[in-house]
C-alpha cells in the first residue's frame, strides 16, 4: 500500500469514524488493518512519519468528543424521556393512477424518563446539589478481652499498667 496524503486523509476518516483504541472503546487495529488494506509492519512504518501519527491522534481525540457528546445527549434523553409520534396512512390510487392519502393516522408514544440515567446526570452536572450523600456513624468501643488461664491474666494487668 502506497504512502500518500490520501491514504492518510481515508485513514484519518475512518479513524474518526470508528475510533482506533487497542484497549478501550472503538475499533481494534485489526479491524483498521483490515478495512485500510494495509498490515501491521506497514503500520508500524507509517506510525514513525510524525504527519500520519499526528493526523491519526488528532482523528482518535475526534472520535472521542464525538463520542462523548452523542452519548451525554442520549443520557440527557433518556432521563428526560420522549415523546414521538408514528403517522400512517391509507393510500390508493384514484382513476388516473395517482395515489392519493385516503386516511392518516397519528400515533403518540409517549417514553418514561429513565429514573437512573436522571440521577446519574444531576449528581455528574449537579453534584454539589445532587451528590449521592452518605452520613456514617462510627461507634468505638473498648475490646473485650477473654482469659482463660491465670497467666493470661497477669499479661492484661500488666500491660493495663503500663508494663
Amino acid at each position: 500500500m502506497k504512502y500518500n496524503a490520501a491514504k492518510i486523509a481515508e485513514c484519518v476518516a475512518w479513524v474518526e469514524k470508528n475510533g482506533l483504541y487497542p484497549q478501550r472503546c472503538g475499533a481494534t487495529m485489526t479491524k483498521f488493518y483490515q478495512a485500510m488494506g494495509i498490515d501491521e509492519k506497514t503500520w508500524r512504518n507509517w506510525s514513525k512519519k510524525s504527519e500520519f501519527s499526528e493526523a491519526i491522534q488528532r482523528a482518535r481525540e475526534v472520535f472521542t468528543a464525538t463520542t462523548v457528546e452523542e452519548v451525554s445527549n442520549a443520557v440527557a434523553q433518556a432521563a428526560r424521556g420522549a415523546e414521538y409520534s408514528i403517522v400512517t396512512e391509507e393510500r390508493r390510487r384514484d382513476a388516473d393512477g395517482n395515489l392519493v392519502t385516503i386516511k392518516a393516522t397519528r400515533k403518540t408514544f409517549h417514553e418514561k424518563p429513565d429514573m437512573e440515567a436522571a440521577k446519574f446526570l444531576l449528581t455528574n452536572m449537579a453534584g454539589e446539589d445532587w451528590r449521592l450523600k452518605q452520613e456514617q456513624t462510627i461507634k468505638a468501643e473498648a475490646p473485650v478481652f477473654v482469659v482463660r488461664t491465670e497467666a493470661e491474666r497477669k499479661k492484661l494487668e500488666d500491660i493495663a499498667e503500663g508494663q
